[in-house]
């Protein structure tokens, strides 16, 4: 009897901590709530662009993810910041389009290229119709300089969303120099990380 009443005791704790433990599934689904950022680029990453036309030469700022893809080989990062070239070229997607594409030039062992390889270069890689609108140093970091473009083809292609609050059609080229040369090269859709 007394085995029986100790079963039916262990059993009744049991059932007790499972009903007041958490719903695992309840709390993600809260979180998401709070944060759904992660879900609202997720979804704005999966919309297929309406024309898959290559807008640079290579490969590059504005051009879709399967032109990038093609162009430079498998992607070994993840579907919102993909990375190729061991690293050396980082693009950010937004709705299947490049918005922001890195060239980290530190992470290659070999010479630094010139200057004008550089921008050679970035040439190939943003719209083929780019104009250059003004160029100047970074008055709060002397290292940058900072060049800004307008393209009428990229107006066209990319999301008036992936601008922000820029003028659709606008984007910079950001180079960064250390003692040996330029470090990184970031070209970017708007004023990218530009006040």
């Amino acid at each position: 009897m007394k085995k029986i009443k100790f079963t039916a005791a262990v059993l009744m704790i049991m059932l007790g901590l499972a009903a007041c433990s958490p719903d695992e599934e309840k709390i993600v689904n809260e979180g998401d709530k709070h944060n759904p950022s992660t879900e609202k680029i997720k979804a704005k990453s999966e919309e297929e662009p309406k024309d898959n036309k290559q807008i640079t030469e290579k490969g590059g700022l504005g051009d879709t993810r399967s032109a990038i893809e093609t162009a430079y080989g498998e992607n070994k990062g993840d579907a919102e910041i993909a990375r190729f070239q061991d690293d050396f070229l980082i693009v950010t997607f937004e709705n299947h389009r490049a918005v922001n594409v890195q060239l980290q030039y530190e992470s290659k062992s070999d010479k630094r290229p010139s200057e004008e390889e550089v921008l050679s270069y970035i040439k190939e890689r943003i719209p083929k119709d780019s104009q250059e609108v003004d160029r100047y140093k970074d008055e709060k970091n002397a290292s940058q300089e900072i060049i800004e473009y307008e393209s009428d083809i990229l107006e066209k292609e990319a999301s008036e969303y992936s601008f922000r609050q820029d003028e659709p059609g606008k984007f910079t080229v950001t180079l960064e120099r250390d003692d040996e040369g330029i470090v990184l090269a970031t070209m970017a859709l708007g004023r990218g990380n530009i006040e």
